[in-house]
């Protein structure tokens, strides 16, 4: 009894029950929206555009936007965490042919994103499209530069021997040699290199826009060295070489260091070197250059280079000495008068020996200066200078002052006292 009375209720008011129901939903939508609107918002990350296809034996020709943005409506609260991962953008190219397409892209939001799509942009893009061509292509080898006298290359081998070319058929056609090249300058021992391949035209230019497949292949190329042929080091014959007193031979070098002969291999298995003519020096001081001439062994014969050139490279001992002299006071006021002590200071110098010993105490001035000094006592440190005329100054310049000792002097500045009839002063 009860279940049909609540039955004919339910009968008698379920109006009024959708009603109120709907009511809730749209002050629970009301307040909802109050508390956290939407927005429509630009979404400017760019996001990766997904291009499916284009079908087999055809290629993109053109290079069309790699991304795009889009406009969304959604939460306030939901666009903060929007990411470039929450979109998805295709072009989708199957079904099309050879030349110039308008492809609409498609957009929309990744599973679970709180965000409707409103636009995307670009909407479209220009893709150009063209027949795949392949061709096979045997590998030109082109050897740059020649290699050093009394060397050959034997038989060159390369691994793999063709090439396969891919890409557009346009640019494909204009492929008319795949080379590879080895500069073989100086090159004195077998080559065995892994070397990249070009694709290249008729005028010899690269052709853009195709794939060489492998990219690189093995050159090998052997490298012999003549059997009457043979390089041998250069040694300076040197005769006689004096040097003055506090003079020496620091270097001896030859340019070039290495000359090529020629004659019967079995004298040539014998030879490792070849001397210049005797060089005669005495009482060289500097640096010297010679031109000279080699002297090959009997059954050699010289292979294009007749004369070496020879570098002798000469340096003075160096030496240590050291002098005591006086001080000498610059820059005193008219009507001062000034004192050191102690007078003289030893000065260590440091250089070329034979310079060192030409050098005498008059040659070291040593002084402090007093300018703008008051009267009164002061500590200062004296500076030595090396002054010579008999020295030509490019030999004075290697010697240096080691230092001064004492390195701090007592100066007293003080009034000069007149004297009748004289107005000495002990400095200036």
């Amino acid at each position: 009894m009860f279940q049909g009375s609540f039955v004919e209720w339910l009968e008698s008011n379920v109006v009024s029950l959708v009603l109120a129901i709907l009511l809730a939903l749209v002050v629970w939508t009301v307040a909802t929206q109050e508390l956290n609107p939407a927005v429509d918002l630009d979404f400017n990350q760019p996001i990766p555009v997904q291009y499916i296809g284009p079908d087999d034996g055809y290629i993109v020709t053109n290079e069309p936007p790699e991304t795009a943005t889009v406009r969304v409506h959604a939460p306030s609260d939901a666009v903060r965490e929007l990411t470039r991962n929450d979109f998805i953008v295709v072009a989708d190219l199957t079904g099309l042919t050879s030349g110039e397409h308008t492809v609409e892209l498609e957009a929309r939001v990744a599973d679970g994103v709180q965000a409707v799509l409103l636009a995307v942009r670009p909407a479209t893009v220009v893709v150009e499209l063209e027949e795949l061509a392949v061709r096979e292509l045997p590998i030109q080898l082109v050897q740059n530069g020649e290699l050093p006298v009394g060397y050959r290359a034997g038989v060159v081998s390369i691994e793999p021997s063709m090439a396969t070319i891919r890409g557009p058929a346009s640019a494909v056609q204009l492929v008319s040699e795949v080379r590879v090249s080895v500069d073989v300058t100086d090159v004195r021992e077998p080559i065995n290199d892994e070397l990249t391949l070009l694709p290249l035209d008729s005028e010899g230019e690269i052709v853009e826009g195709v794939t060489v497949e492998p990219g690189t292949v093995q050159v090998n190329i052997p490298v012999f060295q003549e059997a009457d042929f043979r390089e041998v080091t250069v040694v300076p014959s040197i005769a006689e070489l004096e040097t003055p007193r506090g003079y020496f031979v620091t270097n001896i070098r030859v340019e070039p260091p290495i000359v090529p002969i020629r004659g019967d291999p079995d004298v040539l298995q014998n030879i490792n070197s070849i001397e210049t003519e005797p060089i005669r020096l005495t009482a060289v001081q500097s640096d010297q250059t010679f031109v000279a001439q080699l002297v090959p062994p009997q059954g050699v014969t010289l292979e294009g280079v007749r004369t070496v050139t020879v570098y002798i490279s000469i340096e003075a001992q160096l030496g240590f000495d050291n002098m005591e002299v006086p001080i000498e006071v610059v820059g005193l006021e008219e009507g001062l008068e000034a004192t050191v002590a102690p007078e003289r200071v030893v000065v260590s110098l440091r250089g070329p020996l034979p310079v060192l010993e030409r050098l005498r105490p008059e040659n070291i001035v040593v002084t402090v200066d007093v300018t703008d000094l008051d009267p009164g006592t002061h500590r200062l440190e004296p500076e030595a200078e090396i002054i010579s005329t008999d020295i030509p100054q490019e030999e004075l310049s290697r010697v240096r002052v080691e230092s001064v000792l004492p390195t701090v002097v007592q100066v007293e500045v003080m009034e000069e006292e007149a004297t009748e009839g004289t107005s000495g002063r002990p400095y200036g």
